[in-house]
């Protein structure tokens, strides 16, 4: 599997993607910090991207979460990680979308590429009527990506999420399918 834009594809990480994971996990280490939450005894290390790997499988095959690379078009090379989390199925039939673009590639629209393809992934090849984002009011960043992908704010989840030892607010964003269907019927047009 493949999702193919103008700037970036997304695919399945594989093992292959492993030392690359880690050196975009060490370059970026300090970026996301601010942003990640706090998660007791979790590592970058070559082992442990391996059993992430391992489990981002599985919970593709179980319908649970869909994790991507992000690669470079011009230098096919990893430049962030994208995913559908907290998919839930029957009457609520929705995922939660997160990533992480490199520090270096912030700005240059291919974190707002990954999210128009993942979106799209999820309406359109998974059947969700709603995908989701929680950000942090201080993400500026992030919030204008999902913004441009048509995600609309909804809220504040107060003390939602752990970081850096810390309950910090999320901003909640959500795009419906029939949103998607609009806009990309107005852009087709």
């Amino acid at each position: 599997m493949k999702l193919t834009g103008n700037r970036v594809y997304l695919r399945p990480l594989t093992q292959e993607d492993v030392a690359s994971l880690v050196r975009y996990h060490e370059r970026n280490q300090e970026f996301f910090v601010q942003f990640e939450p706090t998660r007791p005894g979790h590592s970058y290390s070559g082992e442990a991207v391996v059993q992430q790997i391992e489990r981002a499988a599985q919970a593709w095959d179980r319908d649970e979460a869909y994790l991507f690379g992000v690669f470079s078009q011009e230098a096919d090379e990893l430049v962030g990680r994208i995913g559908i989390n907290f998919v839930r199925r029957g009457p609520q039939q929705s995922g939660m979308i997160g990533y992480s673009i490199d520090q270096a590639q912030n700005g240059k629209g291919l974190g707002s590429e990954a999210v128009r393809l993942c979106t799209g992934f999820g309406f359109e090849q998974l059947g969700l009527h709603r995908m989701e984002a929680g950000i942090m009011p201080i993400n500026t960043g992030s919030k204008r990506l999902v913004a441009k992908a048509g995600y609309q704010f909804e809220g504040i989840h107060r003390k939602s999420l752990l970081v850096q030892e810390v309950w910090v607010d999320l901003e909640h964003w959500a795009i419906l399918d029939e949103d998607w269907e609009r806009l990309n019927t107005s852009q087709n047009s």
